[in-house]
């Protein structure tokens, strides 16, 4: 019951942080697309892409299957230097590795562009430095420092946010991709130096008890980790950071802008659910490995009921407003981004649902069984990949949504068979009322513009 308390108190605090921190990351970039236009913007937004495409592939499992092993380093402090260095080590050769192809492609894909590219020691620093800021943080959310963790990330956010728009708006200091993502390492280096400071705090903290072992720790690591990646690889293909790039080579700069701008607003409905769901729901699970199983299905449906209020109220707002939002559209290419959004959002709530199954699996060390249907629905994308050149974007968005949605009944009808646990979609009717009214507040709004 305590850990209970503490993961509905965390979900309150990341619920309440990723809000704030969404609503101002939206709205930054709907002010840089605006000034740089569609082209420059959608350039920018497939180098961020690639960025951070490179990071999770190069992760390797780190995060994914950190929740099964974050008990063991915290045991002790012979513990954490032991397994920690272990466990985080062998990422500093995948990242080299990841650094040198994701340059190839960042070379070869914006050549005509050169001149408005950062120079590359800023790109190269900057995805050093948010790989360490993303796994630092994903660790000391499992260790429930969410607390901490959001406080400093929105005043840097506030602080980065200001120090881009702020010369623009009152000296018209020109806004350039490189000032972009110049400043943006700053804030990364800031985060990354707060981040150690917590967790030497941490180690600190932990028993001075001799080693705890941890038989066969190297082997079930790398075994969880193989998997867990390979699990995982195609929800990080089945996402902007590999879509926007996609759109600029396939459809041109001014269809991946427009794309990105779709994607940022996804994914941060995404990165809510992240902070949310993801982070509240690891901590939560890792923490009950040990207890019965009884006791970590009962943790899964207090997940879920979480998830079904926020997909619920995100599912019946966008679509009593579908239809009105693109109809206020009064260009081509806005219409265009609100399609692009919708589908998006979409294939963002598909993914959360599948998320939740996913954490219930990688915790029960069962990531051999989610292989098989992600392989299948790797399988299916790279189909809908490779005849993309021939699809229209829509079409291209469409087909990924089905494919969603056979991932997400595979691994239901999986979790059945094996730990009889099935989706409960049941939600309060009351909740769905006050939905529809606000919903429908906002439709009376948007017609009244």
């Amino acid at each position: 019951m305590d850990l209970e308390k503490k993961f509905h108190s965390i979900f309150k605090w990341n619920t309440i942080g990723s809000i704030f921190f969404e609503a101002m990351h939206i709205g930054y970039q709907f002010l840089l697309l605006k000034i740089l236009g569609y082209s420059v913007y959608g350039l920018m937004g497939s180098v961020f892409s690639i960025l951070y495409l490179t990071i999770y592939l190069s992760d390797l499992g780190l995060m994914t299957s950190l929740p099964t092993f974050a008990n063991v380093f915290t045991q002790s402090k012979s513990n954490f230097k032991k397994y920690f260095r272990q466990y985080v080590t062998p990422n500093i050769f995948f990242l080299i590795i990841g650094i040198f192809i994701s340059l190839f492609f960042y070379g070869s894909f914006f050549s005509a562009n050169k001149s408005l590219l950062p120079p590359l020691y800023l790109v190269i620093s900057l995805l050093i430095f948010e790989s360490v800021r993303m796994f630092l943080r994903f660790f000391l959310h499992t260790q429930f420092k969410n607390k901490a963790v959001i406080v400093l990330e929105l005043s840097l956010m506030v602080l980065y946010v200001t120090s881009v728009l702020l010369p623009y708006y009152i000296s018209g200091v020109p806004i350039t991709i490189t000032k972009v993502i110049g400043l943006y390492l700053v804030n990364s280096i800031v985060s990354v130096a707060c981040f150690i400071f917590i967790t030497i705090r941490l180690y600190k903290k932990l028993p001075e008890k001799e080693l705890v072992p941890y038989e066969h720790f190297k082997r079930k690591s790398t075994h969880a980790r193989f998997f867990n990646h390979a699990t995982h690889i195609g929800k990080h293909l089945i996402s902007g950071e590999f879509l926007v790039p996609l759109f600029a080579i396939h459809f041109g700069l001014k269809q991946a802008g427009l794309l990105k701008l779709a994607s940022i607003v996804a994914h941060s409905i995404k990165a809510f659910f992240k902070a949310a769901i993801n982070f509240s729901g690891n901590a939560f699970l890792s923490n009950l490995k040990n207890k019965p199983l009884e006791s970590r299905i009962s943790a899964f449906y207090t997940l879920f009921k979480k998830l079904n209020v926020i997909i619920y109220f995100i599912f019946i707002v966008l679509l009593i407003n579908f239809h009105p939002l693109v109809s206020q559209a009064r260009t081509p290419g806005n219409r265009s981004a609100f399609i692009y959004l919708f589908m998006f959002i979409t294939i963002t709530l598909i993914q959360q649902l599948c998320v939740a199954y996913e954490q219930f699996y990688i915790v029960e060390n069962a990531a051999h069984r989610l292989f098989f249907i992600k392989a299948f629905e790797f399988i299916m994308f790279y189909i809908v990949v490779g005849l993309s050149k021939h699809l229209y974007p829509n079409t291209t968005l469409l087909s990924i949504v089905c494919i969603q949605i056979i991932s997400f009944a595979l691994l239901a009808l999986n979790a059945y068979a094996k730990w009889k646990i099935k989706p409960n979609l049941k939600i309060n009717p009351k909740f769905i009322l006050k939905t529809v009214l606000f919903g429908t507040l906002v439709f009376l709004l948007i017609k009244s513009l």
